[in-house]
Order: C-alpha cells, then structure tokens, then sequence
C-alpha cells in the first residue's frame, strides 16, 4: 500500500509539466491573463509516459473555432479520473494524465493581425497622397507613429512595400547646425532682439551689421548687448527621413481632426 502512494504521489508530482503557448495574433487570437474572466469551452486529455517526461498525446484544440477578437486561456488541472488513471495505470505502466482545458474569456480585446495593420497603413498612406495637393500647414502634416512609440512629423514623399520616405520640418539653432561664429546680440525694450556684430556707435545710436543690413539702433530703445555669444534663433530646416514601414504602427492623416474628435 506504501509503495502504490508513493508512485502515486510521484506520478502526480512530475506529471505537472510547463506550458508555454503563444497567442494566435496572426489570426487575431490574444492568449488572457491569468486575472481575466474566463469559461472553459473545451478539454483534452495530456498523456505521458515515464512518470511525465515524455509525450504521448498531447491536447488538441485545433477543431475548436477561435471568435476574433476575444482572448483564450489554456489551464491545466487533474481531475479525479486523472489521480484514478495516475494511481492505477501509472503504476503498472509509468503512464499518466492530465487535463488542459481551453477557456474563453468575456473581456474582448481590440487586436488586429499584421495584414490589417498593414491594410490600414497602406489606406492611410493612400488618404495622404490623395490630399498631398491641397495647401497644408506643420498642424495638419501626418504624423507616422513608430513601434517604439516615436511619433515623426512629415509630408509624404513617396512610398513602397518596404520604405516611407517623408520630408520632416525641423527647428534648430545655428550653433545645433555646427556654426561657430559669435555675434553681438541687442535686445530692444520691446522684446525685438538683432544679431551681427556693431561697427560702431555714437552717444545716441549703435550701428550693427547683420546678415541682411546694416541697422542703426537708438540707445533710448535698448534694453540691454550681449558681446560675443552664440545665435540662438530657431531656425526651421527639412530634412529627409525614410521609415521602414514595418516598424510603423499607425499613420494619422489629419491630426487636427484627431484632435477635435478627442475633444468633442
């Protein structure tokens, strides 16, 4: 009787065996947290040998049709018939089993598969050439949102299977660019600030030459120069970025409306 507890009690001890399941996202199936609300909609038996180290059945599922759109979990547990058939079977045989059951749970998810993203983006990408004639503003440029949660700013170029290619409007500065040359700064009491560098001055006026003219500023409107400093206007530049366009998760063709939609 000792010995038929034992194997019992080993039977059952290794047959509890790790499952690692992925989720289906190709077909839109999500694997649910162990947190989740689920019901269990099928079972299969799992059956081994040597005491669970080896497979001889595993559970199948396959002819249970996924609902898109919801998430499965899969448990595994022992029933009474599976301590009846480890204490019995396991004994004689080495053999045992345990029952996986498949679970669907009442939360939906909204997933889509990688076609769909890419159905989406292609969409999208279509909208924005369709309105690439109308005038647009840094506002209502697109903006290409990355896998990795960067977001780009741009005006569609041109695009491939493979490659976004857009024109993104930055701001910089002059020293940001490389540009090492120090000017002299008059800042105005009104708020005006000139850059260039003063070629001379009287009693009542600063004469300052710029990259455009050569200013003669009152003394009376000056709040306060700066000799020597860098230029720290912000400048705006365009440069060319190409995306790969299976990193790009999501494109939004008219942000502003975006934003309305949010608000309202």
């Amino acid at each position: 009787m000792f010995r038929l507890l034992s194997v019992a009690f080993i039977s059952t001890l290794f047959s509890c065996t790790l499952w690692q399941i992925q989720g289906d996202l190709d077909n839109g199936v999500l694997l649910a947290p162990p947190t989740a609300s689920c019901t269990t909609v099928a079972t299969d038996g799992d059956w081994r040998f040597l005491l669970g180290t080896g497979s001889i059945s595993a559970p199948d599922f396959s002819t249970y049709e996924r609902k898109p759109g919801l998430a499965y979990r899969y448990v595994e547990s022992s029933t009474w018939v599976d301590v009846s058939v480890n204490i019995v079977v396991g004994y004689l045989t080495s053999i045992t089993r345990n029952t996986v059951s498949l679970e669907e749970c009442e939360s939906e998810l909204v997933i889509s598969t990688p076609r769909e993203r890419a159905l989406e983006i292609e969409n999208a990408l279509a909208q924005v050439t369709a309105l690439s004639g109308q005038n647009s503003t840094d506002g209502n440029l697109p903006l290409f949102v990355m896998r990795d949660g960067q977001v780009v700013r741009g005006r569609l170029v041109e695009w491939t299977e493979s490659e976004i290619v857009i024109e993104e409007t930055i701001e910089i500065t002059a020293a940001e660019e490389g540009e090492t040359e120090l000017f002299d700064r008059v800042v105005m009491k009104n708020g005006e600030e000139h850059f260039g560098h003063i070629i001379g001055q009287t009693r009542d006026h600063i004469t300052l030459r710029s990259e455009a003219s050569t200013l003669s500023l009152s003394k009376a409107n000056v709040a306060r120069i700066e000799y020597q400093v860098r230029d720290t206007r912000i400048r705006t530049s365009t440069r060319t970025v190409t995306l790969p366009q299976n990193q790009v998760s999501r494109v939004i063709v008219d942000p502003r409306r975006a934003r309305q939609s949010q608000s309202e």
